[in-house]
């Protein structure tokens, strides 16, 4: 099974400026306080602001399992995207996945996020857990597909819920 094609969207409309969304939505420091998932992030190499090529350390929980990643900032345009790649356990070429942010102005004021993920070609957790257990390995994919476009969708409307931006 070819994990390169799972690739999740989650759209949430927001009562906020793109500059504002933009603002949050490119510091990953702020993401464990939102994320069911993401427990803490940090600047590495002395970086406080994200710029391609940058980087940052985050540490992931689910449930007693704990993972690190390291990634890298591949485009920050403001106040439109934000971009980062997952570097890949195996090959620090190969990406484990990409994740994205896209802002758009709204008719009548507000903005939509849309925030999707890409698994990349290079090695992941999910990747891992598969070749172990091949005969689990489609129940495996679509539970991690699952729990991802879950834990999206709470960690955007957590930074809307904390900025008062949520529509009604």
């Amino acid at each position: 099974m070819d994990v390169t094609a799972l690739a999740l969207t989650v759209e949430l409309e927001v009562d906020a400026p793109a500059n504002e969304v933009f603002d949050a939505v490119t510091d990953p420091t702020r993401v464990p306080r939102w994320s069911p998932e993401c427990v803490h992030v940090e600047w590495l190499d002395g970086a406080t602001a994200a710029a391609p090529g940058t980087k940052f350390f985050a540490r992931n929980q689910a449930g007693s399992w704990e993972w690190d990643v390291t990634c890298e900032v591949i485009e920050v345009r403001q106040p439109r995207t934000f971009s980062w790649i997952v570097v890949g356990l195996h090959d620090p070429s190969l990406p484990s996945s990409t994740w994205r942010y896209e802002l758009t102005d709204r008719p009548g004021g507000g903005t939509l996020i849309t925030q999707s993920f890409h698994h990349g070609a290079g090695g992941s957790h999910l990747v891992t857990a598969m070749e172990t257990e091949p005969d689990h390995a489609e129940s495996l994919y679509e539970f991690r597909r699952g729990v991802l476009l879950h834990n999206i969708d709470t960690t955007l409307r957590a930074m809307a819920a904390e900025f008062g931006w949520l529509r009604e």
